[in-house]
């Protein structure tokens, strides 16, 4: 009995910690938007936040120096060192750097305990399903919108406009598929809802192309796995992703539109990528004055004066180049090399969602800005990453 009643206690303490680290990184923006009129209260949540996954890091004392670490830590100190030759905002650096990298080094070390990973994926999972159940019913009660926040063409929520949504809801519905696989379901009830107020957004709110792509990605990826398991939906996802590159080229060439068009006549919206051209000729225009380390972290106010937008030029690539360099770049695409090579193998069930949702957020980094929300998406790319390093350690020391 006193052991049972050890092992919950312990396991209490690790559930509340793991739930103050999800709500300060699952927090609607509109939340931290309110809360930033009191920057010291943030500043306060995050340092926090820190300190109690160091705390979690220190006393298992398990982390070893692999390639996605290496990965991991080189973005940051280009970005580091970027910012501290510009002058940039060096605070807000170290704090969104040290919450990412705090995090990822957290999850190696929940990854390797079943029952804290399970803990660790429904934490995240009921978090954002609430957040995103709240979200959904502000609009329905407000279709146009939160008054505060949005502007006379686009409706913002909690979370600001729907490709924004995608961003917070993703983490959600990556974790809930993956306790799906782990209960042997192929939807649970909390994916259907994830899934069904997605779309009631992109039907009845407002439907925007980036968010509503990387959707359907995640979809046919997973729905590929259960008719034909892992090559074909590879296949399929790398073939979709040459396509939406092409589709790029076209934009910043002519203007032009090819499956957007596609996209805009069967919706009957109207899917604007001539703003974000101008956007991409003046942040390449920024870029070749500081093409090798970048401008670093810089101000609202600045990047609008360089590029003419506060959110950046609403393609995350360029955004890569324009903080960090070419160098930072070639480091982002260091994540192809390590997972290329094995694309030939069997991937497991959790490897293959981790992928999927990889290839949508590299769809999507195509035509949305996500330099501000990057505590998302490279946690999930440094998960898959170490998945697959270690099993390919495993098979090459024979374990």
């Amino acid at each position: 009995m006193l052991k049972k009643h050890v092992i919950h206690i312990h396991e209490l303490k690790y559930s509340s910690l793991i739930f103050i680290v999800c709500i300060n990184f699952l927090i609607p923006s509109y939340i931290s938007t309110v809360l930033e009129e009191y920057s010291f209260i943030m500043n306060v949540l995050n340092i926090l936040c820190i300190v109690l996954m160091t705390a979690l890091i220190i006393r298992h004392n398990t982390i070893k120096i692999s390639i996605p670490l290496i990965w991991l830590l080189a973005q940051y100190l280009t970005l580091f060192i970027s910012t501290f030759f510009n002058r940039g905002n060096m605070f807000a650096v170290i704090i969104n750097s040290g919450l990412i990298i705090a995090l990822c080094l957290s999850l190696d070390i929940i990854y390797n305990n079943s029952r804290k990973l399970y803990i660790f994926l429904c934490l995240v999972r009921n978090i954002t399903l609430l957040f995103f159940i709240i979200n959904c019913v502000v609009a329905i009660i407000m279709p146009d919108g939160i008054p505060r926040l949005s502007s006379g063409t686009t409706p913002y929520f909690l979370y600001g406009n729907i490709n924004n949504t995608i961003k917070y809801v993703f983490p959600g519905l990556c974790c809930s598929m993956i306790i799906d696989h782990l209960n042997d379901k192929n939807i649970s009830i909390y994916t259907f809802l994830f899934l069904a107020g997605l779309m009631y957004n992109f039907v009845f709110i407002y439907f925007m192309a980036t968010a509503f792509i990387g959707l359907v990605v995640v979809i046919i990826w997973n729905v590929f796995y259960n008719i034909f398991k892992n090559h074909s939906a590879i296949i399929f996802t790398v073939v979709l992703f040459l396509i939406l590159f092409v589709e790029l080229f076209v934009i910043i060439q002519s203007g032009g539109l090819w499956i957007s068009g596609l996209i805009t006549y069967i919706f009957g919206k109207d899917i604007s990528f001539s703003g974000r051209r101008v956007l991409w000729i003046r942040v390449i225009s920024a870029i070749i004055q500081k093409p090798i380390l970048g401008y670093g972290l810089c101000s609202s106010e600045y990047i609008r004066s360089m590029i003419g937008n506060t959110s950046g030029s609403h393609n995350y690539y360029l955004d890569i180049v324009f903080q960090r360099g070419i160098i930072g770049l070639i480091i982002f695409f260091g994540i192809v090399i390590i997972i290329i090579p094995r694309l030939v193998k069997t991937l497991n069930k959790t490897q293959y969602i981790l992928l999927g949702f990889v290839c949508a957020y590299l769809v999507m980094f195509l035509s949305e800005p996500f330099s501000s929300t990057e505590k998302f998406h490279i946690p999930v790319f440094y998960m898959l990453l170490k998945l697959l390093e270690d099993e390919n350690n495993n098979k090459q020391t024979g374990g």
